[in-house]
């Protein structure tokens, strides 16, 4: 029997930076806001480079994965937009969604939240550059991915 092998690349995207909530918004607008999770200016300043990048190196899409949290399937289809994907076919995977009950994933938060504190960068600037943010990220997208 003859084993064939299928070459496949993966971009994973972090999802893009949101606005929060805060106590001066009217309370209908906190709903909203937290529900909606929009991106701020900076959040679709990342998602526009990022489609550009795609365009630019010729990269496309069979498949878009994203967790089922609202700022991941609104990432993946901003950027599946702006670069210009039409035929892919969207999935949500559930496995993506660890970051809501794991008990690890807690805990590396607030590992990237302390240090994101001391070294005055927001948390999403942390999870990049924190020793162990990125690898604990890439293993956890890594795990769920692999099956695909």
């Amino acid at each position: 029997m003859k084993t064939v092998h299928k070459v496949v690349s993966v971009v994973d995207v972090r999802h893009y930076e949101r606005i929060k909530a805060t106590p001066e918004m009217p309370a209908e607008e906190q709903v909203r806001v937290r529900a909606e999770q929009p991106p701020t200016l900076k959040g679709v300043w990342e998602c526009q480079t990022l489609a550009n990048i795609l365009k630019e190196r010729g990269i496309s899409a069979q498949v878009v994965a994203a967790s089922p949290q609202p700022r991941a399937i609104t990432t993946a289809v901003m950027v599946s937009r702006l670069a210009g994907w039409e035929n892919y076919e969207a999935i949500k995977l559930e496995e993506l969604d660890v970051a809501s009950t794991d008990p690890r994933v807690k805990e590396m938060r607030e590992k990237v939240k302390a240090f994101a504190k001391e070294q005055d960068l927001s948390n999403d600037e942390a999870q990049l550059l924190h020793p162990q943010g990125l690898a604990y990220m890439w293993q956890q997208s890594h795990r769920c991915l692999k099956g695909l």
